[in-house]
């Protein structure tokens, strides 16, 4: 892992277990293939290619782990709690000059609060330069938008955004318009996860180091003292 060898493991292991859990496996699998190749190419066969792709599967191994674990954390979060829900957006009759009262942005189109489209900054900003403020939304809107329910994850939405190549995706709860999330939005929080996640690994791992020494200390403690007789 990350190679073919290990996302087959890993395809295997799914079978039994969740995919975040197989994921673990096989990284920990990787990575102990891994030093084994340091180990005998540099201390038995004395040669450094072993070595090198050892050093290059471990990190690779580990930064498909991370990526992984980042992804399954972002599928726990459901959109609706990361968007600032709105109240609607503007109407499609309305003039363009309407979409540029918060300044310019993507904005959803909406009638009788249920989505019909989507204005793009990059359309508003040519359609403003080419026909002026006055065009009706619904000659710029785009139709057929991104659109995900507020239950859906994270990880989903921000898929979604991509299939479609916007910058952007609307969210909606059974069909009435809730919110949007943006591209920058959602690499904001993509920081966020992956920051509490190094947080949390540099805890555990802390926390384990001391954990130890204070049981090796009080080991230490426990251990007779060497060169005394026992009082008759």
């Amino acid at each position: 892992f990350p190679m073919d060898g290990g996302r087959v493991l890993r395809s295997v292991l799914s079978l039994a277990t969740n995919r975040a859990t197989a994921t673990r496996i096989a990284v920990f699998v990787g990575q102990g293939l891994a030093v084994a190749f340091v180990i005998f190419g540099g201390f038995v066969l004395h040669e450094w290619t072993l070595p090198m792709v050892g050093f290059f599967i471990f990190v690779g191994a580990t930064l498909e782990g991370r990526t992984v674990m980042i992804e399954e954390a972002l599928r726990r979060i459901n959109v609706g709690q990361c968007i600032t829900w709105e109240a609607g957006g503007v109407a499609p009759n309305e003039p363009l000059s309407m979409a540029l009262l918060g300044g310019s942005r993507d904005l959803a189109v909406t009638e009788h609060g249920r989505i019909v489209g989507a204005l793009w900054k990059a359309d508003v900003l040519t359609a403003l330069h080419r026909h002026g403020s006055y065009i009706p939304v619904y000659e710029v809107m785009d139709p057929f938008p991104p659109v995900v329910e507020v239950k859906t994850s994270l990880y989903l939405a921000q898929q979604a955004m991509t299939r479609a190549n916007r910058g952007a995706v609307l969210v909606a709860e059974r069909g009435i318009y809730r919110g949007i999330l943006t591209a920058e939005r959602y690499w904001y929080l993509y920081r966020v996860v992956q920051e509490r996640r190094r947080e949390a690994g540099a805890t555990r791992y802390w926390g384990w180091l001391f954990s130890w020494a204070r049981r090796w200390r009080k080991q230490g403690k426990s251990l007779p003292q060497l060169g005394r007789r026992p009082l008759l």
